[in-house]
């Protein structure tokens, strides 16, 4: 009752309270004060108390002794918006600096404030989406400093983005400008000038970075007046990014005159020498002077000046890059060109003639023994070869003998007739047959070694004899090496076989390898002729079927043009094909083909399709399992008179032992199963045989002259298809045509139609069409409009060409096809017309090409008479391309051949005077970072310094530095400095061609080697005692191989490391050019030798070039592995290439006293730590570029350089093992070189 009384809207409680009491306030609640905070400790992050220190900084993290981090994005700081370049927007690199200012202030608390060596590794860049975390950690130690950056809210790995390190300013540091002003007279840039320049190179600056009011430029030289928004003179930054970039930005103005005629390329900052910060005060104007420029990077010093010229701040060794920001937008092509080219008609090509296979004989006779001086081949059949057999037999021995010392009862077991496998009784024979092996009282025994040398001395010998070679010692070495356990069944031979048929020597053994030399020299020499003897209107179709890469395709298209050339090059290794593909994909006139040996064929039917002129088996037709077939399918594949060139050689011991790991290399003498094998290889007599049974005729042998009466080596068989043979005819369907014709082309008509009758066809000729004629044709020809000596009449049948497809296209019975036959019509360049253009017949060409694409259902086929309508055999001709048409639909027959047409930009270049002097190129690149960058470019000729001498170039060496300097991973300054500056190319060899009024020791004409810049290239300018003679016997390429290698090789160990007799040393990356003549240096001075290679290929290969130790260079565990073999001691000098771990890995082998020979170049840019503790054995840390000591010690260096050749012409060294790229292909050697598909040296060849 009490609560309805209490819930009323007027209680009425009289009731209950009848006496009217006080109203008091209650009291208040008590309070009962309680923290509910968490205690702080030092494991206390307090985010929700942290503030940023500085705008960029951000906030200290409490968990490190020195770092801070932030989070930045536009939206936070908007002026980062206004920095964009190539539309990006992109974190400034001014900023950087300005980060590590802040934490120098933070840390130091000092008001001069420095940095130093400050490099900018990668952008940073907003993607407009996703805010960045930004860290800058100290290392409190030394003052190195690391900017890194991630997604906020991320778990992404840190991006490294600028490195550096803070450093203390001395009080006493001078306050005074360096820097001198611009001349009064100096080129004034005003601010819309100097952003309009910016913009053209995609550096987008918003209004809070175009702080440039204007710029005074004279010579190296940059005076800039600043005006800055007020929102970038706001305090909390002490040199504002949006003002220092304001410094980096103004380099343009050094350029205008290349930005404005579309030359120019965008600078970045990548590095900053050194920032003095010397007072905080308003910067209102500063000075630049450019110290460096090239086209790839420029090296500027900056000074901030007050308004009354006082020193603010100054920038030293401030370093840019090129960077293209602005793809430049592929212009519309305004010039179009019909280009005629070269395509005979597939009935032209069923038969072919050449020369006959005697004459082709004396013709490679004669070549081989004129050329006898280049090609040395006497040397290499008379005394090469026979110390490859040598070495054959010597690796036989050297296996057996090890075999028989392991187990010798094993060894009775494998020789006997039921276990032995083929290679193995191939074996045995070799060294019963010398007498090296007998059985005696049913047990075999070796006979003693004597004097026989061991198969490592005559390996060595060969290879520095006869480095040319290599291909084949490195193949035969590896075999050689692992023989005994190859015939022990330790290893596998199938898988060893692959892995060495997959090898970089392998992709070379035909190509450059003397064995195979002599065949593929006389295979380019039939080439060519062929081509001489081919009717002007044919091109020369080639089939080559090789077991590998070959060269041949490129060295036949050096002296034959694409018109006149096509080859099929059939491959049947499948990794060598995609490679080979990706080297020819520029050179259309090149097919590569995979091939398959068990039914060899193509895998294409390009082959049945249009037969081929010459077909070549090179080496490969001894792998087929059935030789006849083989030779059958060549026959197929020929024209009739068509020449085969069969390629192979005989059963050498050096080349069965390579074959033979193949099971399928074997057979059986017929009745003896157990006996010894028979090779694949087969004499001449045994191919000549075989090709006379299967129909070739005129089949001659050919071994080179040099080989006289022995029968070893590579020779070549020629055969021809026999003329007359009948093919199958290829019968047209019967049909109707409707030839329209005027008097012009009555006559020709007249005998078309007499051709087409006798092929069974219905021919109907009219002056115009009708419908009725119409619904009976198959195929209309149009004939009209010929008469030149009447053009309004031609036009006329011009004008009535649309109401004819009208007619064509209105009949619904049949859709015939279109051939338009014009006299002089054809809407291209044809030189090798006898005809002359008639404009009227041009407009009909012209509706046909509109006809294929608007219509297409008419086939619309283009033929130009391109000469007297009257010539004989030309109704034939006519005949073939209505009845056997090939694809083609701009077609002109001219007197001299067959043409079609394809559509091309007209680059418009301008005509080479042939008056000119010969020109002088040299390689370069504009941008690093890919090989494709790589581009001949023009040179000037200059006159001569009185020291100077300037060289006519044949080779040139690559170094591992110019891979790396193309590739971007090397920066200019660290091969600016050098003898050959910031090029490509630091070795070469050739002829002198001028001299200095100073130069006594040369002449024009002298043949030498030296160092030079811009060694690749036509000529090479450099100092008279930087070169040398070249050695009497050398080739251009073996002395291109020595200049940079042994100086640095022999600078590195003798003249630092003084390397002494019984000292080890180890040799990094043992395989390349300076690790071979490392070894080579190193056994001269007794040293023992410990080396690392990267492959099992290369290790074998630093083995038998006299290591005594091998080890891989790809794993770590080469150091234990080192201390292992040493019992714990270390070696006493490494030679080292190797960068990362791998450097302290070679510290801790070092013995007491030990020197460190650094070569390579990355960690000292990286500014890799290694700390002090190994030094404290009294090691010595040598950083060696041997380009530098050129400049910086010439004396020094030029006496080193003659003690390097006096060790060759006493024989202690010889030119290292090398393969050779001719300039145009520079690419693919700058390839090889960054893959490491090579041993020793690579060589680009310039040499005509």
């Amino acid at each position: 009752a009490l609560r309805a009384h209490l819930l009323a809207a007027v209680p009425k409680l009289d009731v209950y309270f009848p006496v009217p009491g006080r109203p008091v306030r209650l009291p208040n609640y008590p309070w009962q004060r309680e923290r509910h905070w968490y205690a702080k400790t030092s494991e206390s992050h307090a985010l929700i108390e942290r503030q940023r220190v500085h705008p960029l900084l951000g906030w200290r993290l409490s968990e490190a002794e020195a770092a801070w981090e932030n989070t930045l994005d536009p939206l936070i700081l908007p002026w980062l918006a206004d920095h964009q370049v190539g539309g990006t927007v992109v974190f400034p690199g001014a900023a950087y600096a300005e980060m590590a200012l802040a934490a120098a202030r933070e840390w130091r608390g000092e008001e001069m404030l420095g940095l130093e060596e400050m490099d900018i590794l990668a952008p940073l860049v907003f993607d407009g989406e996703h805010a960045r975390t930004l860290r800058l950690t100290l290392n409190t130690r030394d003052g190195g400093f690391q900017v890194t950056s991630r997604q906020r809210l991320s778990h992404d790995e840190w991006t490294l983005h600028a490195t550096g390190r803070l450093f203390e300013i001395p009080a006493s540091i001078s306050r005074q400008s360096s820097i001198p002003p611009a001349a009064a007279n100096a080129r004034l840039i005003e601010r819309a000038t100097h952003y309009d320049l910016t913009a053209r190179l995609g550096l987008d600056y918003g209004p809070e970075f175009q702080g440039l009011r204007s710029a005074r430029v004279a010579d190296d030289l940059l005076d800039v007046q600043l005006e800055l928004t007020q929102s970038v003179r706001e305090r909390g930054y002490l040199l504002h990014p949006a003002m220092l970039d304001v410094c980096y930005q103004a380099l343009v103005d050094y350029f205008q005159n290349e930005i404005e005629s579309g030359l120019g390329v965008a600078f970045l900052p990548v590095k900053i020498g050194r920032l003095t910060l010397h007072r905080l005060a308003r910067v209102e104007r500063f000075r630049a002077r450019l110290l460096r420029r090239s086209a790839r990077s420029v090296l500027a010093d900056f000074e901030l000046l007050d308004a009354e010229g006082l020193l603010v701040a100054s920038m030293c060794g401030c370093r840019f890059r090129a960077a293209p920001l602005l793809r430049r937008e592929q212009s519309p092509v305004m010039h179009w060109k019909s280009t005629p080219r070269l395509r005979p008609h597939p009935a032209d090509l069923q038969t072919t003639q050449l020369p006959g296979t005697a004459e082709l004989g004396r013709l490679l006779a004669g070549m081989f023994e004129s050329e006898e001086v280049a090609f040395q081949r006497q040397t290499w059949f008379r005394e090469t070869l026979p110390l490859f057999e040598a070495l054959t037999l010597a690796f036989t021995y050297d296996a057996f003998e090890t075999l028989h010392a392991a187990n010798a009862h094993a060894v009775q077991n494998r020789l006997g007739q039921q276990g032995a496998s083929a290679y193995q009784r191939w074996l045995a024979a070799l060294l019963v047959d010398e007498g090296l092996l007998a059985e005696l009282e049913g047990r075999w025994q070796l006979a003693p070694r004597g004097e026989f040398p061991r198969a490592e001395d005559i390996w060595q010998t060969l290879m520095r004899d006869a480095p040319a070679c290599a291909p084949q010692l490195v193949l035969l070495g590896r075999v050689g090496r692992h023989l005994a356990e190859l015939v022990g069944g330790e290893l596998d031979m199938r898988e060893f076989m692959r892995g060495l048929w997959c090898s970089p020597s392998s992709e070379t053994l035909l190509d450059d390898d003397p064995a195979y030399l002599g065949t593929r020299l006389a295979i380019q020499t039939i080439v060519q002729e062929l081509e001489r003897a081919l009717p002007g209107q044919r091109k020369l179709r080639v089939l080559e079927i090789s077991p590998g890469s070959s060269e041949l395709p490129r060295r036949v298209s050096g002296f034959l043009g694409e018109d006149r050339l096509e080859y099929v090059l059939a491959i049947t290794d499948e990794e060598a094909r995609l490679r080979q593909q990706l080297e020819f994909r520029e050179m259309p006139h090149i097919a590569v083909l995979g091939f398959d040996l068990a039914d060899w064929s193509m895998a294409t039917d390009i082959a049945n399709a249009q037969p081929f002129d010459m077909v070549i088996l090179r080496h490969v037709a001894h792998r087929s399992t059935f030789p006849q077939a083989a030779l059958a399918h060549a026959r197929r594949w020929l024209a009739q008179g068509g020449l085969l060139a069969v390629a192979e050689r005989y059963p050498d011991w050096s080349a069965d032992m390579l074959g033979g790991l193949d099971a399928g290399w074997w057979s059986e003498a017929e009745g003896d199963l157990h006996g010894r094998p028979l090779s694949a290889l087969q004499p001449p007599e045994a191919w000549y045989n075989a090709l006379v049974e299967e129909g070739f005729e005129g089949v001659e042998r050919f071994s080179e002259p040099a080989a006289e009466d022995l029968a070893a080596g590579a020779y070549l068989l020629l055969a021809k298809r026999p003329d007359g043979e009948v093919e199958p005819s290829v019968c047209a369907d019967r049909a109707t045509w409707l030839v329209l014709v005027d008097s012009a082309s009555a006559s020709l008509a007249g005998q078309l139609r007499l051709r087409l009758e006798a092929e069974g066809q219905h021919v109907i000729i009219s002056e115009q069409m009708n419908s009725a004629e119409l619904a009976l044709a198959d195929h209309v020809v149009h004939m009209l409009g010929w008469s030149a000596a009447s053009p309004v009449e031609g036009l006329s049948a011009a004008l009535r060409m649309p109401g004819l497809v009208h007619q064509l296209l209105d009949d619904g019975t049949r859709q015939p096809r279109l051939w338009m036959a014009t006299h002089g019509g054809a809407l291209a360049d044809v030189s090798c017309s006898s005809v002359a253009a008639q404009p009227h017949q041009g407009a009909l060409w012209g509706f046909g090409r509109v006809l294929m694409n608007e219509y297409p259902a008419l086939d619309c086929t283009l033929i130009d008479i391109a000469c007297d309508p009257g010539l004989s055999g030309l109704p034939l001709r006519l005949t073939q391309e209505f009845l056997q048409p090939d694809g083609a639909n701009e077609i002109v027959l001219s007197a001299e051949g067959r043409y079609c047409l394809s559509m091309s930009e007209d680059t418009m270049e301008a005509a080479v005077d042939a008056e000119s002097p010969a020109p002088r190129y040299r390689l370069d690149f504009r941008v690093p970072g890919q090989l494709r960058n790589l581009v001949w470019l023009a040179e000037s000729r200059r006159e001569l310094e009185d020291h100077e001498v300037e060289v006519s170039t044949r080779a040139t060496g690559l170094n591992f530095r110019d891979v790396m300097y193309l590739m971007g991973l090397l920066p200019d300054e660290a091969v600016e400095n050098g003898f050959a500056g910031a090029s490509l190319g630091l070795e070469f060899s050739g002829v002198v061609s001028r001299v200095g009024r100073a130069v006594s020791d040369y002449a024009a004409g002298d043949a030498v080697m030296g160092f030079g810049s811009s060694c690749f290239a036509s000529h090479v300018i450099t100092r008279a005692d930087a070169i040398a003679a070249l050695p009497q016997g050398w080739s251009f390429q073996s002395a291109a191989t020595v200049p940079t290698v042994f100086f640095t090789v022999y600078y590195a160990l003798k003249q630092l490391a003084d390397l002494q007799p019984g000292e080890r040393v180890l040799i990094h990356g043992a395989a390349g050019g300076v690790g071979i003549a490392a070894v080579q240096l190193a056994r001269h001075l007794g040293a023992e030798i410990f080396a690392t290679a990267g492959s099992e290929e290369k290790r074998d290969f630093v083995k038998l070039l006299g290591a005594d130790h091998v080890f891989d260079s790809r794993s770590l565990a080469f150091a234990d592995d080192i201390l292992e073999a040493t019992n714990g001691q270390g070696v006493d000098v490494v030679l080292n290439s190797l960068a990362g771990e791998a450097i302290r890995r070679n510290l801790r082998i070092l013995k007491p006293f030990g020197r460190f020979l650094e070569l390579g170049k990355r960690d000292f840019f990286e500014n890799t730590p290694i700390g002090l503790r190994p030094f404290k054995d009294n090691i010595s840390y040598f950083g060696i570029d041997a380009d530098q000591l050129l400049t910086a010690r010439p004396v020094l260096a030029a006496r080193l350089f003659r003690e390097v050749m006096e060790l060759f012409h006493e024989g202690v060294l010889a030119p290292l093992p090398h393969r050779v790229f001719s300039a145009d292909r520079v690419v693919d050697a700058f390839r090889v070189m960054q893959q490491a598909r090579h041993i020793g040296k690579v060589i680009v060849s310039l040499e005509a």
